[in-house]
């Protein structure tokens, strides 16, 4: 009996696959599993990346650490797909920043087996990292700040220069990470026709001592001056071979009478074009890049007297007849800019 049992093979598919059921169960499990976690690995990797280099790119630019972090925060959440966020962590990581240019992401995600507890635990933890190094630029900013006499209205010049010292402070705040010793540097320019230099630097080489400039002469009119001669190159000379410039205009003038010429203040104007739109050295070579004392033309007296220059009736049915008066005048045009009830020339009219 016993030997005709071991001769006989019926069944013995049924047998093998009971036996060899749980093994493939195991392979299936392990393969399904397998596949997810790389899948959703490679998926927290690349959005970890894709956020280190995006807020990479924002290092160093004027941004603080917390803004850093929450861009980074963002960006990455936002590009990991069918993730659970629920399951997932991320850390901004930069207490090892050392140099102002160095940032460490990492993300942690907990994923559910999908035949947990089946042989092993029912999640699996996920890790990734990524790091970014990026170059911390200087910043060199112009500010260009209208200081004209139209700021005096409505504190404007106190408004423009509270917003600047407001901007100096927080892009200094911004960036005090950096790894330069002077990460930010300021200019301040004027925005005016005219900017004092500094009377002692009269006759400094970048100023235009013999009015070669071809606008040193604006405004004068040297041919009606029979002791003035002309010298072919710009510049004109009296009898006596000197120079005709507008340093010329200040000693010749005696505003006190006392005999003593006016001296002239500092003041200079804008060179020409294109150099006042760059920072092209002056030089001798070229009289259009020196600089030129101001000498402005005569005004009208009593030029802050305004309000009995320009007035306008003003009949308003029902209401009481009232008049008008300028407050800012454009004399070039002889017209009213602005009307002490704050209304501009568009709207009423010096007629």
């Amino acid at each position: 009996m016993l030997r005709s049992f071991l001769k006989d093979k019926r069944g013995n598919l049924a047998l093998t696959s009971a036996i060899a059921l749980l093994p493939m169960m195991v392979a299936v499990a392990a393969a399904v599993d397998y596949s997810q976690i790389s899948r959703h690995h490679a998926s927290l990797q690349q959005a970890l990346d894709a956020a280190a280099l995006a807020t990479g790119k924002k290092l160093g630019n004027f941004q603080t650490p917390e803004q850093l972090a929450l861009y980074s925060e963002k960006f990455f959440y936002s590009n990991i797909g069918n993730i659970d966020p629920a399951a997932v962590s991320f850390v901004f990581d930069d207490t090892n920043q050392t140099d102002g240019s160095t940032m460490l992401l990492k993300a942690q995600y907990t994923y559910p087996l999908v035949f947990g507890g089946f042989l092993t635990s029912d999640t699996h933890v996920l890790k990734a990292e990524s790091l970014v190094k990026a170059g911390n630029d200087k910043l060199e900013i112009a500010l260009i700040l209208d200081n004209s006499g139209s700021m005096r209205h409505n504190a404007r010049i106190e408004t423009a220069k509270t917003a600047a010292v407001n901007l100096v402070n927080q892009l200094h705040t911004a960036m005090a990470a950096s790894n330069h010793a002077e990460p930010v540097k300021f200019s301040l320019v004027p925005f005016a026709g005219h900017v004092n230099v500094g009377a002692g630097n009269q006759n400094a080489s970048w100023m235009d001592t013999t009015g070669a400039s071809p606008i040193h002469h604006e405004n004068l009119n040297w041919a009606e001056n029979p002791l003035a001669t002309y010298q072919g190159d710009g510049t004109w000379t009296n009898a006596a071979g000197e120079f005709l410039t507008r340093f010329t205009l200040f000693d010749d003038m005696d505003r006190d009478g006392s005999g003593a010429p006016m001296a002239w203040k500092g003041c200079v104007e804008s060179r020409p074009y294109p150099y006042f739109t760059n920072d092209e050295p002056a030089k001798l070579s070229d009289p259009e890049t020196l600089y030129i004392p101001v000498f402005a033309p005569d005004e009208p007296d009593d030029y802050d007297g305004q309000r009995e220059q320009i007035t306008q009736e003003v009949i308003v049915p029902g209401e009481t007849t009232g008049q008008l008066y300028c407050v800012e005048i454009e004399r070039s045009q002889n017209k009213c800019r602005r009307w002490n009830d704050g209304e501009d020339t568009n709207i009423h009219s010096t007629g």
